[in-house]
């Protein structure tokens, strides 16, 4: 079956005084006309995105399919986690999918990066996201229409417009969907009893040190781990900066210092917050209140 979809809008990049060409790749099904095209990529400068068809997801009797967003970056550039600190919040919009109950938009573990305006968190040269698709009806084909807006930066940053469309249905590429398994084994897992932790969160709490209020959060980490970082999601106007490991910890033991504003202190404790503990052996994801 073919699907029909809106006229599909070019990417806008903010470039001052410079005029950019952005590259299309459509696949169109034989025998159809133009807007039956599914528009699989684009192509801007410095940044590639694509949607990828993958079949459905494990196991084969699960309702849900899944799909990817793979995006590409020429070397030194880098785009942004779900919570990006000081970098550009990506966004998704499936309004004009076709068939569609629900798209869950799950992310790899990311890196932290420092510069001297601030820290970001986020991805450099290529990420694959996982995308687990509901139905509304099981019975019937789904076809994506996603709408996404993400940054790009090296040395300055550019927002990045794109729609891009798929039909579910179509064959699933056995590189794509390897790529795609490949990517869900680096979403971090849900922390919970029987679920490997190599790096794994312990407490957050509320300090004063000589330097004012901290957000100390403890976590764990198994023998041989390296690369270990935590991320915290917390409000935006909590202002929580990067974090510093405290000097003295127990044996496999880690305690981030996060400095918070005094304005910041009710905030943190209105809602738990989300916790993301990576390393070289696998990330685990927690939320927890701030006692």
């Amino acid at each position: 079956a073919m699907h029909r979809f809106n006229v599909h809008r070019l990417m806008r990049v903010s470039w001052p005084g410079a005029l950019l060409t952005l590259a299309l790749i459509a696949v169109q099904p034989s025998g159809g006309s133009a807007t039956d095209a599914q528009i699989l990529a684009y192509q801007a400068p410095h940044t590639r995105i694509r949607l990828l068809a993958t079949g459905p997801a494990e196991p084969p009797s699960s309702p849900r399919l899944l799909a990817g967003i793979e995006i590409t970056l020429e070397s030194g550039w880098k785009t942004y986690w779900r919570s990006p600190g000081d970098g550009i919040s990506p966004s998704f919009s499936w309004d004009e999918s076709a068939n569609l109950k629900a798209a869950e938009v799950l992310w790899p573990a990311p890196v932290r990066f420092a510069e001297a305006e601030g820290t970001s968190i986020g991805y450099t040269e290529r990420v694959v996201l996982p995308v687990l698709i509901t139905p509304e009806d099981p019975r019937r084909p789904v076809s994506l229409n996603l709408a996404i807006a993400y940054g790009v930066c090296k040395d300055i940053c550019m927002p990045i417009d794109a729609e891009l469309s798929l039909d579910m249905d179509a064959p699933a590429k056995n590189n794509d969907r390897a790529d795609v398994l490949a990517a869900l084994e680096r979403v971090p897992r849900k922390q919970q009893p029987g679920v490997e932790c190599p790096h794994r969160f312990l407490s957050a709490k509320l300090a004063i040190t000589d330097g004012g209020p901290v957000l100390r959060v403890e976590t764990a980490f198994a023998a041989g781990t390296e690369d270990r970082d935590l991320m915290v999601e917390a409000p935006q106007e909590a202002a929580l900066g990067a974090p510093t490991l405290e000097a003295q910890s127990a044996a496999g033991r880690s305690a981030y210092l996060f400095q918070v504003p005094a304005e910041g202190l009710a905030l943190l404790k209105e809602r738990p917050l989300t916790f993301t503990a990576v390393s070289d052996q696998g990330s685990c994801e927690s939320s927890s209140p701030v006692e």
